[in-house]
């Protein structure tokens, strides 16, 4: 994986993984498939995450939480305070 130096904490991953997928903002995810996500991406390198609160009402922090232990893997969070909701219709 590709990495690039992001200000003092030093270089993270160019990719990232955004919380809206893992939160079911765009769609209906399950915890299965939203953990698993989490999962792959450690392994493929990712270690930047960017989840919000309002990410599914705080189910990507949740996803997140399930995926990633503390004790076995370091991780970059952004954190956005932005409200996401699913468009109506």
């Amino acid at each position: 994986m590709e990495r690039h130096a992001f200000g003092k904490l030093g270089k993270v991953s160019c990719l990232t993984l955004g919380g809206g997928g893992i939160g079911q903002v765009w769609g209906p995810t399950s915890r299965e498939e939203a953990v698993a996500t989490g999962l792959e991406d450690v392994d493929r390198g990712i270690d930047f995450l960017a989840v919000a609160p309002g990410y599914g009402r705080g189910e990507a922090e949740l996803v997140v939480g399930e995926a990633h232990r503390p004790d076995e893997f370091r991780a970059f969070f952004a954190y956005h305070d932005a409200l996401m909701e699913k468009p109506a219709g």
